[in-house]
């Protein structure tokens, strides 16, 4: 089991990029205190865990530093961790499915929509408020208060989402519908930090598992246009990492629990019960909600107002390679849980 390490994780990241343009922040990653120039590049890329960058092709000459995600190993905890700068015990947005408290129930959170619509931000229509989910502090107002320019790459599907308004908070939103497309824009830009956000790799990572070489080759293909884009970068620092890695998945297991199928969020890597069960689960590791509220697993700061209503009861974490869900789903690579796999990233720096 490998613990985050929130001296050295991705929690870090966003608060060494305020860190390297004159903000000070305890929270940066020692080995860039005395880091300061004017224009950087975050190129975040979806799922690239130590495992599978470490079978790629590589970055020449990149500056590789081995650190931690944080948990739950998720994209909706770690992607917010990156746009604010806030450990998940401060920010509250802990799973991609995960209990609202303005809902009353369990959401999708980044796409704002109940967990059977594949409609972004489709709560509104239930007269839900997104405010309380999503009004954090942004890196991007903190640069933007000090006079510093910043601009936000996303995908078509969700730039215009009530995440990214809220989460990209005083940065340019530009969208790409491509990775081709996106490396064509980047090397445009001209704020002084720009942030590109690629979840191509984890979609092909799910769907054929981390080691799988249709995983490493498209991996290969986004290192090769970031080799490209440096060439082009106008004396700009460029920091590449990833939010997560994934774990190849060998065996499923499945909960009979059909009368509370409601009350469970999370992923089958990390399973979120929010209620009282009886079943037993052989070589499941069981975290109560006094563990996660009191435990630093969720990282250090003060608690978001709400967090002790998005916590469930318990999370459930399975051995390595194996998951739990209570229903059947496609799919061999996941993440969610603290297994090496998961947790370890590369972060990468061109100069």
């Amino acid at each position: 089991m490998q613990r985050p390490d929130y001296s050295r994780s991705i929690y870090n990241i966003p608060n060494t990029i305020l860190q390297i343009f004159g903000i000070s922040s305890p929270q940066s990653l020692r080995d860039f205190k005395d880091v300061n120039v004017d224009k950087v590049a975050l190129i975040l890329i979806d799922g690239m865990g130590e495992n599978i960058y470490s079978k790629s092709v590589g970055l020449r000459d990149a500056n590789h530093y081995t650190i931690t995600s944080i948990f739950p190993s998720t994209t909706a905890a770690a992607l917010t961790t990156f746009l604010t700068g806030l450990s998940p015990r401060e920010h509250g947005i802990l799973e991609f499915r995960m209990y609202y408290e303005i809902c009353g129930k369990i959401i999708k959170t980044l796409p704002f929509s109940p967990v059977d619509s594949y409609e972004n931000d489709s709560l509104i229509k239930e007269e839900c408020s997104p405010e309380q989910l999503f009004s954090l502090p942004t890196i991007f107002s903190k640069l933007h208060n000090e006079g510093i320019s910043s601009c936000g790459l996303l995908r078509g599907e969700y730039w215009d989402t009530f995440y990214s308004k809220f989460l990209f908070d005083h940065a340019r939103r530009v969208p790409y519908n491509s990775i081709k497309h996106a490396f064509n824009i980047l090397p445009k830009l001209e704020e002084d930090f720009i942030f590109l956000y690629l979840d191509y790799l984890d979609n092909i990572e799910h769907h054929f598992g981390p080691y799988s070489p249709q995983s490493i080759r498209f991996l290969n293909h986004i290192l090769m246009e970031i080799e490209n884009f440096r060439k082009r970068a106008k004396n700009r620092t460029i920091l590449v990492t990833a939010d997560h890695g994934l774990m190849h998945i060998q065996k499923k297991r499945f909960m009979q629990v059909p009368h509370i199928t409601d009350k469970i969020g999370g992923s089958p890597r990390d399973v979120f019960v929010y209620t009282q069960i009886n079943e037993k689960y052989e070589a499941i590791t069981s975290l109560p909600k006094t563990t996660l509220l009191q435990d630093d697993l969720l990282g250090p700061g003060n608690a978001h107002p709400a967090l002790h209503l998005r916590i469930p009861e318990r999370v459930l974490l399975p051995p390595e390679g194996e998951t739990l869900w209570y229903q059947p789903f496609q799919g061999k690579g996941l993440h969610g849980g603290l297994s090496k796999d998961e947790m370890l990233v590369p972060l990468l720096v061109l100069e």
